[in-house]
């Protein structure tokens, strides 16, 4: 168990690097977006990128994860021809969603008025979808720095690109698009060239069998990551409806700070777990892959509430100096979301029994019912609270998410929830946040000040009460490395 523990802080420490220059790219461009677009245009850039988010997830069809369960079956002779209808099934599956959208853009546009770079975005998820099934082959078979390389140069490089376009030209959410296509479909291109190129013609066989088997367990998570994101981004189209851009704009910049926040943990968590608990499953049976996921899920606790709580009293510094004054209103936000976005961030842990059951189809009914459940409590909370009502019933629903799948997911793979630890970290985190207090004034230095001495209290006390956690990090940090 040590070891696989150890495997897994390596590879989510690797994972994370990407993660960090993904929300570096993110943190740098989100103070100079909303300073250089209006309230009313950060709110259509949030629409769009919501519409995006849909075309990416019915587009996949689940794929790239029905790759890496297919990687992690068969022997590596096959890879290749894996790997290939992988990539003919996505295309096939992608193509058909982008046309599906845009014979409804043109039937709609007779009733609303639709911006011309949303009949652009097919081109984006086209290649973006082509370059998340290469990411998974990297993912299976476990090549950390050849994922962080693609990944974060992507990243990363479209950042810079619509920075350079918003300030050589007239800044409008066009331009950000412009961008992206731009330099995102060149990079692509580019990227999946030589992996193309180096695939036997042996290998080249379209295999009906394999196509069906990537689809049978893709396509419910299709489900699941359609609600997802209803339930994490469906919200920008009810605040735009009952109220208006600008309350888009607003609600989405305090949304995006929390999810930057949380996404650091939660998506090298993701990316590392998967695959390990795969194979110890297969090699070591269920008694094993439950233990090692309690532990992980302790420990995601022990890093996210601190973080929550830390939000809670520097949300509108932060908003501040990353946003601008004018959305200090949004600072409300930004705890409700990020808790609520830590409680589903526990989901990909706790639904391990449904994954290796290859129960994915009550995984996506669940989320299908927690999604339905946000739809409809929006519309009460967001015409009484306004956009922060968006907040609540995002916390409620992945509330409502996670016990349904703890429910269903334990009676396959029971995983304890870590009760006791978890108010010991409550407490832990407010001690650590009192210091805070005593720096009145709301400046950078004193905020980093703060920080510092947050983060030194909360690991003193955790690691000095924690005898298997000061175990694991001398293992890491002192001992050779697996």
């Amino acid at each position: 168990m040590p070891s696989l523990i150890k495997k897994t802080i390596r590879h989510s420490s690797g994972y994370l690097i990407t993660q960090i220059l993904s929300r570096l790219a993110g943190f740098v461009s989100f103070p100079v977006v909303t300073r250089l677009l209006t309230v009313h245009d950060y709110g259509l850039l949030a629409l769009a990128n919501t519409a995006l988010l849909f075309l990416y997830a019915i587009g996949k069809s689940g794929i790239p994860n029905s790759l890496i369960t297919q990687l992690s079956e068969k022997a590596h002779t096959t890879t290749n021809n894996i790997y290939f209808n992988a990539l003919l099934t996505v295309s096939g599956t992608t193509l058909l969603t982008c046309c599906t959208y845009l014979l409804f853009l043109f039937i709609i546009k007779h009733f609303f008025s639709v911006p011309v770079f949303f009949y652009f975005l097919p081109i984006l998820v086209i290649f973006r979808n082509f370059f998340a099934v290469s990411l998974s082959r990297l993912q299976a078979r476990e090549k950390i720095t050849q994922y962080n390389i693609l990944s974060a140069s992507l990243e990363t490089g479209s950042t810079i690109t619509v920075l350079f376009f918003l300030f050589l030209s007239v800044p409008t959410v066009d331009e950000i698009f412009k961008a992206k296509i731009v330099f995102e479909s060149i990079f692509i291109i580019l990227a999946l060239y030589f992996p193309l190129r180096l695939l036997d013609k042996l290998d080249r066989i379209i295999s009906k069998e394999l196509i069906k088997k990537l689809l049978s367990f893709g396509i419910p998570l299709v489900w699941l990551e359609i609600s997802m994101i209803i339930m994490t981004f469906g919200d920008r189209y009810q605040i735009g409806y009952l109220n208006d851009a600008k309350s888009v704009g607003l609600y989405t910049a305090g949304y995006n700070l929390a999810q930057y926040m949380q996404q650091i943990i939660t998506q090298p968590l993701s990316l590392a777990i998967y695959p390990i608990y795969n194979k110890l499953f297969t090699e070591k049976g269920e008694t094993e892959t439950g233990l090692f996921l309690d532990t992980v899920l302790r420990y995601y606790f022990a890093v996210t509430i601190p973080l929550l709580i830390f939000l809670t009293v520097h949300a509108k510094i932060l908003l501040s100096f990353l946003a601008s004054e004018k959305y200090q209103a949004a600072a409300t936000v930004v705890p409700i979301v990020f808790l609520g976005n830590l409680i589903n961030g526990a989901v990909p842990i706790i639904s391990a029994g449904l994954y290796l059951s290859r129960n994915t189809k009550i995984l996506g009914k669940i989320t299908v019912y927690a999604a339905i459940s946000n739809i409809i409590l929006n519309w009460y909370f967001i015409s009484v609270f306004g956009y922060v009502g968006a907040a609540f019933t995002t916390l409620l629903s992945f509330m409502f998410l996670f016990l349904l799948v703890k429910h269903n997911a334990d009676r396959l793979l029971k995983i304890k929830f870590p009760v006791t630890s978890c108010f010991l970290y409550l407490s832990f985190a407010i001690c650590a946040v009192l210091p805070s207090f005593l720096f009145t004034e709301t400046k950078l230095l004193p905020l980093i000040l703060s920080s510092i001495i947050f983060i030194l209290i909360y690991s003193s006390l955790t690691i000095a009460t924690d005898r298997k956690l000061s175990g694991y990090l001398k293992n890491y940090f002192f001992r050779d490395k697996l």
